[in-house]
């Protein structure tokens, strides 16, 4: 229920989502970061930098912690952009990479 003279606000509930891996790639771009310099900086397989680009692995802690090592970006926010991530898929979204409609 809304005060007098207060419009009742809808959540705004996309049918589209972003993989956290995108963010990552595109990050890597601005700085100069190829995802293979990445990966020796912080200890971490080639691969693995790699599959969260493609989207075929998972931000986890270690990995969160490591990119914030590397990056400065927090490892919560990490974390917390592929819980959503997971739950936008979960719920039916698409991933907007995997959308032609989206390019």
């Amino acid at each position: 229920m809304t005060a007098p003279g207060e419009q009742e606000l809808h959540p705004f509930t996309p049918d589209w989502t972003v993989r956290p891996g995108v963010l990552l790639r595109d990050e890597l771009a601005e700085r100069g970061i190829t995802p293979d310099a990445l990966a020796a900086s912080v200890g971490l397989a080639a691969e693995v930098i790699t599959g969260v680009i493609d989207g075929t692995r998972k931000i986890d802690q270690v990995i969160a912690e490591r990119l914030f090592a590397a990056l400065g970006i927090s490892a919560s926010f990490w974390r917390n952009f592929q819980a959503r991530y997971d739950a936008d898929i979960a719920r039916g979204a698409t991933d907007t990479e995997d959308d032609p409609e989206c390019e």
